[in-house]
């Protein structure tokens, strides 16, 4: 039994919405924001636009979340009304899977400056709540009235892989009749010190996915994609087949496009030169979203559109000192399967397949 897409909702630099998705691929790379950061010169990013997370109807349930958990929520309603799911839906049996590299680290530094500030008795109760790992989470499933197994996976890289196949399990056991699943992480203010103190700041405002070497630059985004994950029924977007973390090798069934989430957020990203080598045609897009160490469930949203509509979105950077196989002009063409690759610093390769 593989899982199906059944519902897709995204916030993140080029709005909210599957259709300012779509936007933002036909449209392509648009120059980061540029943002003032103590001690240094204005850091490029790719925050959420202004007025993202304005939204009356839920205004009132989350007018004390945080702005990570905002768009938590945000992002898991959407895909939760696109799935269209009948009012009488059981939902004891909807489960909820949150995942992020670097969770609400955002409040959990406004937590400990007040403790330093204010004294532990003094610190505000609110901002505690908000800074544990589950907050998003509990907020989600409060708002949404969620009433199935809930769990937040926080891990750098691969949170979203194994979240995958925690819900395919509960699928599969009977557990849960729908599953939601979906990534976040936010760009907050020690972010963007760490991004300027630890890692290369790209200078052209790009991110090059097919550098294959030595990281050209980053430029740190922000965002949210939820998943409504169903055991039957007729698939809206796609199909998740295998999900895997595992040293690289070549993919078992070649796939139509190979998505690769080079981002520069590692040191050294010659290892996406192994997906390169199978002669597939490439395709990425963190140039839109920006970079992110937890960003795989963006990338699959991508993935999952391309599949529903049939489309392969030309890359928004497709600069590349190697003659590749770049998908470089938006057209419609059949296809069956998209895989996703990440790597990390170890060699290791984050696998997501996806059939039409």
């Amino acid at each position: 039994m593989s899982p199906t897409i059944q519902g897709l909702g995204i916030v993140a630099a080029c709005g909210r919405g599957v259709d300012a998705l779509r936007a933002s691929l036909h449209c392509g790379w648009k120059p980061p924001v540029c943002v003032p950061v103590s001690g240094g010169h204005p850091l490029p990013c790719y925050p959420l636009p202004p007025g993202t997370l304005d939204d009356k109807s839920l205004g009132r349930k989350v007018r004390r979340a945080d702005r990570f958990s905002r768009m938590a929520v945000f992002a898991a309603s959407d895909a939760l009304d696109d799935a269209h799911l009948p009012e009488d839906v059981d939902r004891g049996r909807i489960g909820l899977i949150v995942t992020s590299a670097l969770g609400s680290h955002g409040t959990t530094f406004q937590f400990l400056d007040e403790i330093l500030t204010y004294g532990d008795a003094e610190v505000s109760p609110t901002v505690f709540s908000h800074s544990v790992q589950n907050a998003a989470a509990a907020y989600i499933a409060a708002t949404l009235d969620i009433r199935g197994p809930v769990m937040t996976l926080t891990q750098v890289h691969f949170a979203f892989h194994q979240a995958l196949i925690l819900a395919r399990t509960w699928l599969r056991s009977g557990r849960c009749d729908h599953v939601l699943v979906g990534g976040v992480d936010e760009l907050g203010s020690v972010m963007q010190y760490i991004w300027r103190s630890l890692l290369p700041v790209s200078e052209d405002g790009q991110i090059h996915p097919f550098a294959f070497g030595k990281s050209s630059g980053t430029v740190p985004g922000e965002g949210a994609a939820f998943f409504l994950l169903s055991a039957t029924g007729s698939r809206a977007y796609a199909t998740f087949g295998s999900v895997e973390t595992t040293h690289w090798s070549p993919p078992a069934h070649e796939p139509d496009l190979h998505l690769l989430e080079a981002d520069g957020t590692l040191p050294d990203e010659f290892a996406y030169s192994l997906a390169a080598a199978s002669g597939l045609q490439l395709a990425a897009y963190a140039p839109i979203f920006g970079s992110m160490p937890g960003g795989s469930a963006l990338p699959c949203a991508v993935a999952a559109l391309m599949l529903k509509e049939q489309i392969r979105f030309a890359v928004p950077v497709n600069d590349s000192p190697r003659d590749l196989p770049i998908c470089r002009e938006t057209t419609e063409r059949p296809m069956q399967s998209i895989q996703l690759t990440r790597m990390n610093c170890t060699g290791c390769a984050g696998r997501i397949q996806l059939s039409q």
